[in-house]
């Protein structure tokens, strides 16, 4: 009866061991940024695996370390980027942005009457749909809509061959050009627009090399599919007019004017992460800039203008944190500032790009809003967003 007693005891002992070294496993992260100096001899990732063995983190650069389980058991071994203590101008700021895109996107479809009044669409049957980015036409770059156009009459009606891009797929399609009696011009019989606009917030500004990053997240095509390809950006300063308060399945918005006037700054990257660009604007108390592991649940606040007035700080929790998401979704935060849910809801689109400061640190930005309740929403790591902008 013992040994009866004893062999299910061994099984689940190490069904649990197995457990732990599985859950141990995929919760370490494949890298880590820590900054230069950090002490790594008791770095632990969870309550059960750290790293072991003498590590120097006094150069910059990148390393490697190993983490064992129970300080014993080898577990995998993990990229350390290595970087210097960063100070940064927290942003907040409302502004407004311009993304010229590489080549033009289709916004919709009008059929015509051709010059026998015929009622035609030239884009019938063919492969292109709204949201689709066109690059090239006859095998040559498309600078903006005049160009696009311009490149349509030069056709003179004869067949052409378009290079369309959808998410990740780039397509050859062949339309012909036909004259509308209306207007005595030649038309493919789409709507495409190059430049993409809207409101968003400031998350810093290197004050040394004036770049900057802001919104936390990518501007995505007409579909929210792909990322938008940018030839040129820029971003203005921004008035907030009004706020469309953010409700349960009814996100808020900043209802705002672009000061085209007013440049902020120039935009060069699109990405994941957020938008960056160089600003001559280079005002503000630098702070130290937080790494993903010093990052904490509990109390925390954000800086926006979200009254058309000034920057203020705004009381929040971060309720989760997911460290192993190389993503815009790092961390689930929550609106507790009865002042900011009293005027938005909460988190409200124009937003995005908020700075999140904690133990007077930046740690992140604010990115989304959960549609089921304006209170919550999402952040990004700064770290990331710093490792994006290079």
């Amino acid at each position: 009866m013992k040994k009866l007693k004893i062999l299910p005891t061994i099984g689940f002992i190490s069904l649990m061991l197995l457990y732990l070294y599985v859950s141990a496993f995929i919760n370490v992260p494949k890298s880590i940024t820590v900054v230069e100096g950090t002490d790594l001899s008791s770095y632990t990732f969870n309550r059960y695996s750290r790293a072991t063995g003498s590590i120097l983190t006094d150069t910059i650069g990148k390393n490697k370390i190993s983490v064992e389980l129970f300080g014993k058991i080898p577990l995998k071994k993990v990229d350390i980027n290595i970087v210097s203590d960063k100070l940064l101008i927290v942003g907040g700021q409302s502004i407004g942005i311009k993304l010229n895109t590489n080549g033009v996107t289709v916004l919709s479809f009008e059929e015509f009457f051709d010059l026998e009044g015929n009622r035609v669409c030239p884009y019938e049957g063919v492969n292109i749909k709204r949201g689709d980015v066109i690059t090239k036409f006859n095998n040559e770059t498309i600078n903006g809509v005049d160009d696009f156009i311009s490149k349509i009459q030069k056709s003179e009606g004869k067949q052409v061959e378009l290079i369309v891009k959808r998410g990740d797929e780039e397509n050859l399609i062949y339309m012909t050009p036909i004259i509308d009696r209306e207007d005595n011009i030649y038309k493919l019989g789409l709507w495409v627009k190059e430049i993409t606009s809207g409101v968003g917030t400031v998350t810093y500004i290197d004050k040394t090399t004036g770049e900057f990053g802001a919104l936390g997240h990518g501007i995505n095509d007409v579909d929210g599919t792909s990322l938008l390809g940018v030839r040129t950006g820029n971003a203005y300063k921004a008035i907030i007019l009004a706020v469309e308060k953010g409700k349960k399945g009814s996100p808020g918005e900043l209802k705002g004017a672009i000061r085209e006037n007013d440049i902020f700054g120039t935009i060069d990257k699109n990405s994941a992460t957020g938008i960056y660009g160089v600003t001559n604007i280079r005002e503000g108390e630098e702070i130290q800039v937080a790494l993903a592991s010093e990052i904490t649940e509990g109390p925390a606040t954000i800086f926006c203008n979200v009254d058309g007035n000034s920057v203020k700080e705004y009381k929040i929790n971060i309720e989760k944190i997911n460290s192993n998401l190389i993503s815009s979704k790092n961390m689930i935060i929550k609106v507790t500032d009865e002042e900011l849910i009293a005027h938005t809801g909460g988190i409200v689109q124009g937003m995005s790009g908020s700075p999140i400061i904690q133990n007077g640190k930046l740690i992140g930005a604010v990115t989304h809003v959960l549609i089921n309740d304006p209170t919550m929403g999402y952040g990004i790591f700064i770290e990331n967003m710093l490792e994006e902008a290079g």
